[in-house]
């Protein structure tokens, strides 16, 4: 049950992120934003979730992801793939980590203020320079 209900919060999230430019939207305060107003509209849902999790909530999208963080770090330098690695893993733990201690005090930040909290804690690396 929790599973289908994840898939269909999924799908509506992925909604709200049809018109932006992936490749300069990603790690910005607007996509995290998005998606904050998303988890706060269900928080008992991932609550719940982030309290039985097993698994990071990214891993549906990790090759998504992945496709962004690689070449993000391949143009700093960083070519090691176990390097690599340990970036998407600091980044998506520390986000867990940062949703479930937000919705474990019942959203008391707005999400204007956390976004730009998770926003600065983004490894520079990952920030898409223009």
């Amino acid at each position: 049950m929790l599973d289908k209900m994840e898939q269909t919060l999924r799908e509506e999230l992925l909604l709200s992120y049809q018109n932006g430019n992936e490749e300069s939207y990603v790690f910005s305060e607007h996509s995290f934003l998005l998606f904050l107003e998303h988890i706060k509209k269900h928080k008992y849902f991932y609550k719940v979730n982030l309290q039985t999790r097993k698994s990071f909530p990214l891993k549906q999208g990790y090759e998504k992801l992945w496709d962004i963080i690689e070449p993000r770090c391949k143009e700093v330098g960083i070519f090691d793939k176990e390097d690599i690695l340990y970036y998407f893993i600091n980044f998506q733990a520390g986000f867990t980590m940062t949703l479930k201690h937000w919705v474990d005090t019942d959203c008391k930040i707005s999400e204007k203020q956390l976004a730009e909290i998770i926003k600065n804690c983004v490894p520079n690396i990952l920030i898409k320079r223009n």
